[in-house]
C-alpha cells in the first residue's frame, strides 16, 4: 500500500547528465548508453596533480567553470533525428553510434572521420579552447602515469603536453594533467583501440565497494559508484529550508540548483525523499498512445525495463556549497548547514554509526544488466519502485 501511495503521481526521468571530465561541467543528453562503468563517456577523463592525485572542486573550485562539449564530423554527418536538440546533438550522436557485439561500428566510419571527433574544453581563464582527440594514439599522449582517486590507483594515459598545459592555466594549478580511462567501459572500444590492450582482463579495473554493491560492479573516475540519482521534489524541499536559513541569518545567496549535486539521473514527480525508501527500481520507456498501450514508446519496440539497485545514499562533501555558475565557495555553507539539520546520519537515525555526522542527498545506483549490456536509459522513462527498504517501509531508520 505504501508503495502505491508513493507512486500516485507518475515519476519519470526528467534529466540525464554525462560528465566527461571529472568535476567539470556536464552535458545534458536525452539518452545514455550503459557500459561496465556507468554511462558512456561519464568520468572517463580526470585531472591529476603533479603527484598523480585526482583534483576536484573540493580543492580547486574553478573546475566548476570548465565547460565540456563533444564535436566532430563523425557525429554531425549522421542522419537527422528529430529527438536531437542542436545544443546536445553532438553528444547524443557520440552515445548513439550503433556498435555490434565486438564493439565495431556498424556504419562505415573512416579513420579520418574518427580523427575529427574531439572533446572541447573552455574556461574563462583561457582565451583559447582545448581540443582532446577522442581517438587516442600513444604517440599523441604524454605518457603513462599513475592516477589515484580515493583508494584506487591505476596506470592510465596522460593527454598531450598541450592539453596538460591548457588545464594547468584553466585551473591555475602548475603541473596538472588530464588522464584518460583505458580500462573496460566508459569510452567506446573504437576510440581506445590504439591505447588499450585487447586483453580485457588485464586492463585497469576499479571495483565497487562490495559492502554496498553486493553483486559487484565497476566504475571509472567517479567518486565511487557509476550512476547517481537525485529527485527534483527533494531539491525543492531543500531549497525551501535554505531560504528559511537565509532569512533567519539575514543572508543573501543564489538559488540552489541541481547541478551542485552532480547527478547523472534526475527524476520528477512523487513525494520528496521518496527515493530513501527505494531498494530496487525499474526504468521503462513510456508507452505512447499510438502503441495502443503495448509498444515500447519513444524507443520503438518493446525493449523491456532496466532494473536498478540503489545501493548507498550519497554523502555530500563541500561541492554543494560551490556555485556552479561562478565557481565561488560559499563560506557560510548554507546548503550544508541546511542539510545538517534534517539530512544527517544522526537525524535520519542511520544504522551505520560512522555516518552520524555525514549529510546525504541522492542515491548511488547500479544496474543489474551485465556490463551495462549496451542498453539505454532515456529522458521520459517511467520510474517504478520494485522493492522498498525493509527498515524504511516499516517506519524504521535510515540504512
Amino acid at each position: 500500500l505504501k508503495m502505491k501511495e508513493d507512486f500516485k503521481e507518475e515519476i519519470k526521468i526528467s534529466r540525464l547528465t554525462v560528465y566527461p571530465l571529472k568535476s567539470c561541467k556536464g552535458i545534458d543528453v536525452k539518452r545514455a548508453r550503459l557500459t561496465e562503468t556507468g554511462f558512456e563517456w561519464d568520468r572517463c577523463f580526470c585531472v591529476i596533480d603533479k603527484d598523480g592525485e585526482f583534483i576536484s572542486q573540493r580543492t580547486v573550485p574553478e573546475l566548476a567553470l570548465v565547460e565540456t562539449e563533444f564535436r566532430g564530423a563523425i557525429f554531425e554527418d549522421d542522419e537527422e533525428d528529430d529527438d536531437f536538440d542542436d545544443e546536445n546533438s553532438t553528444m547524443e550522436r557520440v552515445m548513439e553510434e550503433d556498435v555490434n557485439d565486438d564493439g565495431v561500428n556498424d556504419v562505415n566510419e573512416t579513420e579520418s572521420m574518427m580523427k575529427d571527433a574531439k572533446l572541447i574544453l573552455r574556461s574563462p581563464n583561457c582565451a583559447d579552447e582545448c581540443e582532446i582527440p577522442l581517438l587516442a594514439r600513444k604517440e599523441d599522449m604524454s605518457g603513462e602515469v599513475e592516477c589515484s582517486v580515493w583508494d584506487y590507483c591505476g596506470v592510465h594515459l596522460a593527454e598531450s603536453d598541450a592539453v596538460n598545459e591548457w588545464i594547468s592555466r584553466a585551473i591555475r594549478v602548475p603541473g596538472a594533467k588530464i588522464v584518460r580511462w583505458i580500462g573496460t567501459g566508459g569510452i567506446p572500444e573504437r576510440f581506445n583501440k590504439y591505447v588499450s590492450t585487447s586483453d580485457r582482463k588485464s586492463r585497469p579495473k576499479r571495483p565497487l565497494d562490495e559492502r554496498y554493491a553486493k553483486n559487484g560492479g565497476e566504475t571509472a573516475f567517479s567518486d565511487g559508484y557509476p550512476v547517481l540519482l537525485a529527485h527534483e521534489s527533494s531539491l525543492d524541499d531543500l531549497q525551501k529550508r535554505v531560504v528559511m536559513g537565509k532569512e533567519l541569518f539575514n543572508l543573501a545567496g543564489s538559488e540552489v540548483k541541481m547541478n551542485r549535486f552532480r547527478p547523472n539521473v534526475v527524476v520528477s514527480g512523487g513525494k520528496e525523499w521518496a527515493e530513501d525508501k527505494w531498494l530496487k527500481i525499474e526504468t521503462r520507456a513510456r508507452k505512447s498512445k499510438s502503441d495502443g498501450g503495448g509498444g515500447g514508446g519513444e524507443r520503438g519496440g518493446d525493449e523491456g525495463g532496466l532494473s536498478w539497485d540503489l545501493v548507498k545514499p550519497c554523502s555530500r562533501c563541500t561541492i554543494p556549497d560551490i556555485n556552479q555558475e561562478t565557481g565561488i565557495f560559499d563560506k557560510n555553507r548554507e546548503v550544508s548547514r541546511a542539510l545538517q539539520k534534517f539530512r544527517s546520519g544522526t537525524v535520519l537515525n542511520s544504522q551505520t554509526k560512522s555516518w552520524a555526522n555525514e549529510v546525504f542527498f541522492g542515491w548511488n545506483m547500479i544496474t543489474s544488466a551485465p556490463g551495462g549490456g549496451g542498453l539505454k536509459i532515456s529522458v521520459g522513462d517511467v520510474v517504478t519502485a520494485k522493492e522498498l527498504r525493509p527498515n524504511l517501509s516499516g517506519g524504521g531508520g535510515f540504512m
